[in-house]
Protein backbone atom coordinates (compact mmCIF):
# COMPACT_ATOMS: atom_id res chain seq x y z
CA UNK A 1 0.00 0.00 0.00
CA UNK A 2 0.95 3.69 0.66
CA UNK A 3 1.52 3.58 4.49
CA UNK A 4 3.37 6.55 5.25
CA UNK A 5 3.64 7.80 2.15
CA UNK A 6 3.24 11.00 0.80
CA UNK A 7 -1.08 10.34 0.20
CA UNK A 8 -1.26 8.37 3.15
CA UNK A 9 -4.26 6.21 2.75
CA UNK A 10 -6.21 5.23 6.51
CA UNK A 11 -8.72 2.97 4.78
CA UNK A 12 -6.23 -0.29 4.67
CA UNK A 13 -5.57 -1.64 7.43
CA UNK A 14 -3.03 -4.42 5.58
CA UNK A 15 -0.62 -1.33 5.52
CA UNK A 16 -0.51 -1.22 9.23
CA UNK A 17 -0.01 -4.73 10.14
CA UNK A 18 3.06 -5.03 11.69
CA UNK A 19 3.64 -1.54 12.05
CA UNK A 20 3.93 -0.31 15.52
CA UNK A 21 4.25 3.34 14.86
CA UNK A 22 2.01 4.16 17.39
CA UNK A 23 3.85 2.03 20.05
CA UNK A 24 7.37 2.59 22.13
CA UNK A 25 10.04 3.06 20.13
CA UNK A 26 12.99 0.09 20.32
CA UNK A 27 15.34 2.95 21.88
CA UNK A 28 12.74 3.04 24.89
CA UNK A 29 12.96 7.28 24.55
CA UNK A 30 9.58 7.75 24.53
CA UNK A 31 9.82 10.72 22.01
CA UNK A 32 6.48 10.67 19.83
CA UNK A 33 7.16 11.43 16.06
CA UNK A 34 5.86 14.79 16.07
CA UNK A 35 8.42 15.81 18.42
CA UNK A 36 11.40 14.16 16.40
CA UNK A 37 10.25 15.73 13.32
CA UNK A 38 9.93 19.24 15.13
CA UNK A 39 13.17 18.58 15.96
CA UNK A 40 14.07 18.70 12.33
CA UNK A 41 13.30 21.35 11.86
CA UNK A 42 15.72 24.76 11.75
CA UNK A 43 14.17 27.47 13.92
CA UNK A 44 14.25 30.49 11.30
CA UNK A 45 12.69 27.98 8.60
CA UNK A 46 14.19 26.31 5.36
CA UNK A 47 15.35 28.29 2.98
CA UNK A 48 14.00 28.17 -0.11
CA UNK A 49 16.80 26.52 -2.52
CA UNK A 50 16.46 25.43 -5.84
CA UNK A 51 16.99 21.80 -4.80
CA UNK A 52 14.27 22.31 -2.66
CA UNK A 53 12.03 24.40 -5.23
CA UNK A 54 12.57 21.61 -7.63
CA UNK A 55 10.82 19.11 -5.60
CA UNK A 56 7.34 20.91 -5.37
CA UNK A 57 4.40 20.59 -7.37
CA UNK A 58 2.19 22.93 -8.52
CA UNK A 59 -0.47 21.85 -6.02
CA UNK A 60 2.29 22.80 -3.58
CA UNK A 61 3.44 25.78 -5.57
CA UNK A 62 0.10 27.05 -5.38
CA UNK A 63 -0.64 26.20 -1.89
CA UNK A 64 2.35 27.70 -0.17
CA UNK A 65 2.06 30.98 -2.69
CA UNK A 66 -1.66 31.18 -0.78
CA UNK A 67 -0.06 30.52 2.54
CA UNK A 68 2.49 32.99 2.21
CA UNK A 69 0.49 36.08 0.19
CA UNK A 70 -2.33 34.96 3.00
CA UNK A 71 -0.01 36.05 6.12
CA UNK A 72 1.60 39.09 4.42
CA UNK A 73 -2.30 40.31 3.76
CA UNK A 74 -2.43 39.55 7.71
CA UNK A 75 0.12 42.00 8.44
CA UNK A 76 3.09 39.56 8.67
CA UNK A 77 6.67 41.48 8.49
CA UNK A 78 8.85 41.04 4.72
CA UNK A 79 11.80 39.38 5.82
CA UNK A 80 14.26 38.74 3.27
CA UNK A 81 13.69 35.18 3.72
CA UNK A 82 9.80 35.34 3.40
CA UNK A 83 10.23 37.40 -0.28
CA UNK A 84 13.20 35.04 -0.99
CA UNK A 85 10.23 32.44 -0.57
CA UNK A 86 7.37 34.37 -2.69
CA UNK A 87 10.11 34.93 -5.56
CA UNK A 88 11.13 31.03 -5.55
CA UNK A 89 7.47 29.65 -5.39
CA UNK A 90 6.01 32.91 -8.11
CA UNK A 91 9.64 31.21 -10.43
CA UNK A 92 8.03 27.71 -10.04
CA UNK A 93 4.90 29.00 -10.70
CA UNK A 94 3.31 27.70 -14.66
CA UNK A 95 1.46 30.09 -16.97
CA UNK A 96 -1.24 30.45 -17.96
CA UNK A 97 -2.57 30.54 -14.13
CA UNK A 98 -5.99 29.40 -12.84
CA UNK A 99 -8.77 32.20 -11.94
CA UNK A 100 -7.93 31.23 -8.09
CA UNK A 101 -4.30 31.66 -8.60
CA UNK A 102 -4.65 35.08 -10.46
CA UNK A 103 -6.95 36.25 -7.63
CA UNK A 104 -4.04 35.15 -4.76
CA UNK A 105 -2.00 37.18 -7.08
CA UNK A 106 -3.62 40.40 -7.54
CA UNK A 107 -4.16 40.10 -3.64
CA UNK A 108 -0.36 39.75 -3.19
CA UNK A 109 0.24 42.71 -5.81
CA UNK A 110 -2.39 44.96 -3.77
CA UNK A 111 -0.75 44.24 -0.53
CA UNK A 112 2.95 44.46 -1.78
CA UNK A 113 1.50 48.01 -3.40
CA UNK A 114 0.09 49.05 0.05
CA UNK A 115 3.29 48.33 1.32
CA UNK A 116 5.34 50.02 -0.96
CA UNK A 117 3.16 53.23 -1.18
CA UNK A 118 3.21 53.18 3.10
CA UNK A 119 7.16 52.26 3.39
CA UNK A 120 9.39 54.98 5.14
CA UNK A 121 12.76 55.06 3.93
CA UNK A 122 13.98 57.28 6.50
CA UNK A 123 13.17 55.93 9.33
CA UNK A 124 14.30 52.00 9.11
CA UNK A 125 17.44 50.78 8.48
CA UNK A 126 16.12 47.47 6.10
CA UNK A 127 13.80 49.80 4.47
CA UNK A 128 16.00 49.88 1.22
CA UNK A 129 15.75 45.93 1.44
CA UNK A 130 12.02 45.72 2.01
CA UNK A 131 11.97 48.19 -1.02
CA UNK A 132 14.19 46.31 -3.13
CA UNK A 133 12.26 43.30 -2.61
CA UNK A 134 8.42 44.67 -2.77
CA UNK A 135 9.71 46.26 -6.22
CA UNK A 136 10.94 42.44 -7.46
CA UNK A 137 7.58 41.25 -6.29
CA UNK A 138 5.42 44.21 -7.68
CA UNK A 139 7.52 43.26 -11.02
CA UNK A 140 6.88 39.85 -10.96
CA UNK A 141 3.37 39.52 -10.09
CA UNK A 142 2.00 42.86 -11.78
CA UNK A 143 4.54 42.42 -15.46
CA UNK A 144 5.22 38.96 -15.73
CA UNK A 145 1.78 37.08 -14.08
CA UNK A 146 0.19 40.29 -16.00
CA UNK A 147 -1.82 41.29 -12.36
CA UNK A 148 -0.85 45.01 -13.25
CA UNK A 149 -3.26 46.01 -15.37
CA UNK A 150 -1.78 47.75 -17.64
CA UNK A 151 1.82 47.74 -15.83
CA UNK A 152 3.71 46.18 -18.88
CA UNK A 153 2.44 48.81 -20.84
CA UNK A 154 3.54 51.42 -18.75
CA UNK A 155 7.38 49.91 -19.35
CA UNK A 156 6.78 49.76 -22.49
CA UNK A 157 5.96 53.36 -23.29
CA UNK A 158 8.54 54.46 -21.32
CA UNK A 159 11.48 52.57 -22.78
CA UNK A 160 10.04 53.42 -26.18
CA UNK A 161 9.39 56.85 -25.44
CA UNK A 162 13.34 56.86 -24.84
CA UNK A 163 14.37 55.46 -27.94
CA UNK A 164 12.38 57.75 -29.34
CA UNK A 165 14.03 60.96 -28.21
Amino acid sequence: GNAGGYFDDDSDDDDKKGDDRDGPKEDGGGDTDAQDWSKSIPPAGHTPTTSLLLQFDQVLVRRLLSHHAHFLGEGWDLTPRRAAWLYGLLSRLEKPVHRDDAAVLRELLRECCRRRAGLDLSKSNNSGEVLASLNVLIAAVGVFFGQGSGMADLFSSSASAESGS
